[in-house]
């Protein structure tokens, strides 16, 4: 992908916009190259550094963020079993939390890698290594909220809801019913979510 900011105007803020969202693809670990056809050759000063910085925010904040989503979704099934009348501790909604979030996980992983060893290099899409849900046929040209909407409906999120819903079931000495309405529940707030996401920021 080439993006590129110009303007004729000077002092604008084209240097600063094109380096700022360099360090955040390269945060994400994206390949990225700036280049700078401006004479004064502005963006060459900070480039690397931010480039660095990015690099190293992406490194920190990915790894915190796993804790943190962890802490939160349990929280969350904490929050569904009281209002369903169940008796639950944080720990336990902790441990149907990551019940439920980490085989799917490890599935998905491990089928990932025997996919990246058994097919061939030249067929192997970098953005969809594992085929899960129907969004992941949609190409590059799809609406972002049609990819958002039916990337809901995939197969390992679809395990992970059982396992949380046979989890809070036995855990938390709920109905059937009631273990599906929280996990369903949780389930349409993040999928209303993404779709809204994408709706605003498109993608």
């Amino acid at each position: 992908m080439i993006v590129a900011f110009l303007n004729h105007k000077g002092g604008v803020g084209k240097t600063t916009l094109a380096l700022h969202v360099a360090g955040a693809w390269a945060a994400q670990s994206k390949r990225i190259v700036v280049v700078d056809t401006d004479s004064q050759g502005s963006a060459l000063d900070g480039s690397e550094q931010r480039v660095k910085i990015g690099k190293i925010v992406g490194a920190i904040a990915f790894p915190l963020s796993i804790p943190i989503w962890i802490a939160a979704g349990a929280a969350l099934y904490l929050l569904g079993v009281m209002a369903f009348g169940g008796s639950i501790g944080y720990k336990q909604s902790l441990a149907v939390w990551v019940y439920s979030s980490l085989p799917p996980a490890i599935l998905g992983t491990v089928v990932a890698i025997l996919v990246l060893f058994l097919k061939a290099k030249d067929t192997i899409d970098p953005e969809h290594i594992l085929v899960t849900n129907p969004g992941a046929f949609m190409g590059p040209e799809s609406s972002p909220v049609l990819v958002a909407a039916l990337s809901q409906f995939d197969l390992l999120r679809f395990y992970g809801l059982f396992l949380a819903a046979v989890g809070l079931r036995k855990i938390a000495k709920l109905s059937s019913g009631s273990a599906w309405g929280i996990v369903i529940g949780f389930y349409v707030i993040r999928a209303v979510f993404a779709v809204s996401r994408a709706a605003i920021f498109g993608g």
